[in-house]
């Protein structure tokens, strides 16, 4: 504890001194107070946190610039200590670049989707590049995220924004729990409002054309891929990662693992009697192989330009649901094939009323040209009978070997 002497003037005592000794600048520093309690206090709390007083004058400019920022949104130090410590923010504030690669580990050992942490991935390294790896995580501002959502990512449609802020608020708040930030600076920003367009729906005669395109040239795998998207509603995605083996000729049904559904939901969907014959017509014993290569997108790109047709993204599966609920499907099992559990008004909502009726039921008559004339006259119409697969199976393999 810090020594306290009398001050006398006069040889009467006008205070009480106390000698804090000298400090890293050389100076002996004393602080005088008039009452020997209010001396005794401050000696026992420098005592307890012995900051030299030399500090306070050697950062003066520091602690002014601070106080004037303080005063300027009307708040004082005290509420700013505060509110630092009521946050739960702790020193480390580590670099961003850091944080990118901690985030990536923990989601990874969580058992997160590879897609997932390999979305995350590519929207933080742009980022990254942009603030700088090496910028402090607490010296990212929300002006900085905003000007990076809208002035770098200027060009880019509303729902790659708000996907973009999405992924940002992922990391921040990841950073708030982490206590190396007190508060998430994207909580606060605006999301871009989306206005609702009709999903594209590609017409019955040219989903035709590239799957008899396919057929003719025997891409089998592309063909597969497709059909599974058409008629089955699995994702694009998801069916360039399925196995033959996922596909079960015998109940007629197609399994989507939970490891690779986008939503980490396990379905089993039941593949409608067009479907069946297509996939009977290139069925093989590959059995234990993957349907298509890593290179999926380019082959099925290629199709689509060799068979000269109107394509535009994801139109297939907007193509099946749209299709299906036309054709009366239970909303319920268009939800459930579609792997939206969760969003059966969403479905309604913009996939209803696409198409017509009569549209529909081409395009659940869409089979290969060889074998339509040996179809019975009623083929297509609702039921689920497995019989007529079997039927079909000796005509199929005869027609995939002309």
């Amino acid at each position: 504890m810090a020594k306290i002497h009398e001050v006398r003037r006069g040889g009467v005592i006008i205070g009480y001194s106390v000698d804090l000794g000298v400090q890293p600048n050389g100076k002996r520093e004393r602080r005088f107070h008039r009452k020997k309690e209010d001396a005794e206090k401050f000696s026992a709390s420098y005592a307890a946190d012995p900051t030299p007083i030399g500090v306070l004058l050697d950062r003066k400019i520091e602690i002014l610039h601070c106080y004037n920022r303080l005063r300027e949104v009307g708040s004082t130090f005290t509420e700013a200590t505060e509110f630092f410590i009521t946050h739960g923010a702790r020193k480390g504030n580590p670099e961003i670049g850091l944080m990118i690669e901690q985030i990536l580990k923990d989601k990874e050992s969580s058992g997160r989707k590879i897609q997932y942490i390999d979305n995350l991935r590519k929207n933080y390294k742009l980022f990254a590049e942009y603030v700088k790896s090496d910028t402090c995580v607490g010296s990212i501002s929300s002006e900085k995220i905003e000007a990076f959502v809208y002035n770098k990512n200027k060009k880019s449609s509303p729902v790659t924004k708000r996907n973009i802020i999405r992924n940002l608020n992922v990391l921040f708040k990841y950073a708030v729990d982490k206590k190396h930030i007190g508060i998430n600076p994207v909580s606060g920003i605006e999301k871009p409002k989306v206005l609702f367009k009709v999903p594209s729906v590609m017409e019955p005669d040219d989903f035709k054309k590239l799957l008899e395109c396919c057929y003719k040239n025997k891409w089998y795998d592309r063909l597969c891929v497709l059909v599974l998207v058409g008629f089955c509603g699995v994702r694009i995605e998801e069916a360039s990662k399925l196995r033959w083996d996922n596909i079960n000729f015998e109940s007629g049904k197609v399994m989507v693992p939970a490891t690779i559904a986008k939503t980490g939901s396990y379905r089993r969907n039941e593949i409608p009697r067009n479907a069946m014959i297509w996939l009977n017509a290139i069925r093989d014993e590959r059995q234990k192989d993957e349907i298509i290569s890593s290179g999926w997108e380019h082959l099925v790109r290629s199709a689509v330009i060799a068979s000269g047709i109107n394509y535009s993204k994801n139109c297939i599966r907007h193509s099946f649901c749209s299709y299906a609920l036309a054709a009366d499907w239970p909303l319920a099992d268009v939800v459930a094939y579609m792997g939206h559990n969760r969003s059966p008004a969403i479905i309604a909502q913009h996939y209803r009323n696409l198409v017509e009726p009569e549209a529909a039921k081409r395009w659940w008559k869409i089979w290969p040209a060889d074998v339509v004339e040996d179809l019975p006259s009623d083929y297509g119409s609702s039921g689920k009978s497995r019989a007529i697969f079997k039927q079909m199976e000796v005509l199929l393999r005869g027609a995939k070997n002309k």
